[in-house]
């Protein structure tokens, strides 16, 4: 599990810093330039701000659709009656 996270890890982070060299480019942005255009700068600044704060309301709206902790309860109730009936199915085989 933990080759499959840092695979997918870096994998996104290579596709992330593309797309931030191709948006930087396409703003005008030059690296040696000791001038920067506006528009890079604007680039710049929506990249760092605006972008990750939009993509914060996506995950916090994400979260408004997890069910997990309200469901928990009853599955650890499902849970608890199915080792019961395993632990006496094993119990009666023993037996018999």
């Amino acid at each position: 599990m933990g080759c499959v996270t840092g695979f997918a890890t870096k994998i996104g982070s290579s596709i992330g810093a593309g797309v931030l060299g191709v948006l930087l480019s396409a703003s005008g942005y030059v690296g040696d330039m000791s001038l920067i255009p506006d528009s890079a700068v604007m680039m710049i600044r929506s990249l760092f701000i605006i972008v990750p704060a939009v993509l914060w309301v996506v995950v916090a709206a994400s979260l408004l659709l997890y069910k997990l902790d309200k469901l928990m309860p009853q599955i650890k109730t499902d849970n608890e009656e199915r080792r019961k009936a395993i632990a006496e199915k094993t119990t009666g085989q023993q037996e018999g």
